[in-house]
């Protein structure tokens, strides 16, 4: 059997609310470990860096400290929407050490398969949708929502119908 260890790192208290909530609990890289940097608090906790990380905020800074806390060989999968125009900067020469950084678009899912299964999931309590959502909208809000996401505004908005 293999062992998962987990680390985190959010910046913001909503975000750290829900990882409570799920029931994360192994790491927390927070405030008091944000002087060193969170990919060199990972790497002290880990030995040398970890095998997988996820970007999940959409912001260039995340998304360049998930590459940089990877040990060698390690794949970071950026799932967060980094606003259009944004570049992400990698130093050269840790693409030597066979890091990889990939994006996924809708977490790579196979829609017509996967997303009657979440729907399963959340109606039997086992999925936390609501625990996320930031805020329900109408759909007049919706081009502003989606201006918003792009931004790196607003988190998840839920469109009400009717």
């Amino acid at each position: 059997a293999a062992a998962v260890r987990l680390a985190r790192a959010f910046t913001e208290r909503d975000r750290i609310a829900v990882c409570g909530y799920h029931g994360w609990q192994d790491w927390y890289i927070g405030a008091t470990t944000r002087n060193k940097g969170v990919p060199q608090a990972v790497r002290e906790l880990t030995g040398c860096g970890t095998g997988f990380s996820f970007e999940a905020l959409g912001r260039r800074e995340t998304t360049e400290q998930a590459f940089r806390m990877l040990r060698p060989g390690g794949v970071a999968t950026v799932i967060g929407m980094v606003p259009d125009g944004q570049m992400v900067e990698i130093e050269a020469a840790e693409l030597l050490n066979e890091k990889t950084l990939q994006g996924s678009n809708m977490g790579s899912n196979r829609f017509r398969i996967d997303m009657p299964n979440y729907v399963d999931l959340y109606l039997e309590g086992r999925l936390k949708l609501d625990e996320i959502t930031a805020r329900h909208i109408g759909l007049g809000d919706i081009d502003e929502a989606f201006a918003e996401m792009q931004t790196g505004g607003f988190g998840r908005s839920v469109v009400v119908f009717g």
